[in-house]
Parts: C-alpha cells; sequence; structure tokens
C-alpha cells in the first residue's frame, strides 16, 4: 500500500513538472499585443444634438432628407425610428411654447 502511494505522488509530481515546462514554453511563445482603443460610436441622436444648430423641427426636416437619399442605410432601423420620434416630440413641445 505504501508503495502505491508513493508511486501515485511521484506520478503527480512528474505530471506537474511536465505541465510547468509545457506553461514556460508557451509563456514564451505567446507575445501580447497592446489593445488598441477604438473610438466610441456615436448614435445618430447624439450627433444631431452635438453637431447640427437650429430646432427640431429643422433637424427632423434635415434627418428625413438624409434618410431619403439613403443617408443612413447601414445604421440600424430601430435607431433611426427613435431618434425620428424624439424630434418630432420635441419639435411638438418647440411649437407649444
Amino acid at each position: 500500500m505504501l508503495k502505491a502511494c508513493r508511486f501515485r505522488s511521484m506520478m503527480r509530481q512528474q505530471s506537474l513538472a511536465r505541465n510547468r515546462a509545457r506553461l514556460v514554453l508557451v509563456a514564451v511563445e505567446v507575445v501580447m499585443l497592446p489593445k488598441r482603443k477604438e473610438p466610441k460610436r456615436k448614435s445618430i441622436a447624439e450627433m444631431l444634438k452635438d453637431h447640427i444648430q437650429g430646432s427640431a423641427a429643422e433637424k427632423l426636416a434635415l434627418l428625413e432628407k438624409l434618410k431619403a437619399r439613403g443617408g443612413f442605410e447601414a445604421e440600424g432601423w430601430a435607431e433611426l425610428l427613435q431618434v425620428e420620434n424624439m424630434l418630432r416630440t420635441f419639435a411638438a413641445t418647440e411649437k407649444k411654447d
């Protein structure tokens, strides 16, 4: 019984030594490149708010013109619908004031 325990212990130590050697080889071969930070993509609403001057009605008219010309083909339709509804709401509140 004692010999079997020693044998298992010895095999476990050899296995650990082999795994350590493999880890060292892997660690030497792997080269980590620095991760490039990509600029965060702004939403359509942020672009309209930050870069276009004018009232919500003017921004809505511009959005509709660009949409008709195919300017937002790569954008998601859900985001376009959300921005359009938001601008319609803002334009309606501007008229009330």
